[in-house]
């Protein structure tokens, strides 16, 4: 799937997400997945593993020289990093902060929270994005601009924003 992903001109490559709890990771496996992903400047991107998961993956990353990491919404009740976790993770990682997290039929997050994470982690270590494409919520265009609102309204500068949005994610995919 790796190679299949390259060839097609993917970008990025997701640990497991909705069945992360069936499944374990095998370390062997996983280093020919990070070999691929750096011999082939892919992201890798934690999908929903816990945070002494995202730990291990980071170390491994680490030693094999795999540099495009993104964390997936630490903040949620699937990967529920703390602060001083995430502030660990963004060494190493880009944290993505996804407002689906804040809607209702998901972990209905306050956004003060997500807030609170990126000043403490740093806008330049994390990345904004919506995580719709469900039924039951918005279009991810109109998530984008209810996520960007929030920003703006607690205080998050247009040059942080700027850096959350395009630079940030420009980094990993280019």
């Amino acid at each position: 799937a790796v190679r299949t992903t390259a060839l097609m001109g993917g970008k990025i490559i997701w640990l497991p997400t909705i069945h992360h709890q069936e499944i374990k990771l095998d370390h062997d496996a996983l280093n020919e997945i990070l070999y691929l992903i750096k011999d082939n400047n892919l992201v890798l991107a934690t999908g929903h593993l816990d945070p002494e998961a995202i730990f291990q993956v980071l170390d491994q990353c680490r030693s094999l020289g795999v540099e495009k990491i993104m964390v997936n919404h630490p903040l949620t009740r699937v990967v529920g990093a703390s602060l001083d976790e995430q502030k660990e993770m963004a060494r190493h990682a880009y944290l993505e902060h996804c407002w689906v997290a804040t809607m209702p039929q998901h972990d209905k997050l306050d956004p003060e929270i997500m807030v609170e994470a990126i000043k403490e982690v740093g806008a330049k270590h994390c990345i904004l994005a919506t995580d719709f494409g469900q039924d039951h919520n918005p279009r991810p265009v109109v998530g984008m601009q209810m996520m960007i609102t929030s920003m703006i309204q607690q205080e998050i500068s247009w040059e942080d924003i700027t850096l959350m949005c395009r630079d940030n994610p420009e980094k990993l995919l280019f």
